[in-house]
């Protein structure tokens, strides 16, 4: 019973942000390695990723004075927020449902983490 509330801990702070992905990663995830765990951590490195190159681009058109590819990357960070929260939801269920889009390429990514 501890266990699977350790797991869940551990899979829903991965999403929160890149420290609390960091501190699940290297505090949390090493007493347990249980395959829930890894799941959202994968899934929640992706996310966090893809949020710091979406803003990048975001920023970068900014300066450039460029709407079109503002507001995808706007768009997109929008949508990553969204799954953000589908992840942790399913984190604290403790279902190892992967996310759409990014669910399955996180796996293969990120198999050796």
């Amino acid at each position: 019973m501890k266990s699977a509330i350790i797991s869940r801990i551990v899979a829903s702070s991965a999403y929160l942000t890149i420290f609390g992905w960091m501190i699940s990663y290297f505090f949390l995830y090493p007493r347990d390695k249980s395959s829930l765990a890894i799941l959202h951590l994968r899934q929640g490195l992706v996310l966090h990723i893809i949020f710091v190159v979406m803003g990048f681009i975001n920023q970068s058109y900014t300066f450039f004075n460029g709407r079109l590819p503002r507001n995808i990357a706007g768009l997109m960070m929008i949508f990553v927020v969204y799954l953000c929260i589908m992840g942790i939801v399913d984190a604290i269920r403790g279902s190892e449902m992967r996310l759409p889009v990014f669910g399955e390429s996180a796996q293969k990514w990120f198999r050796n983490l």
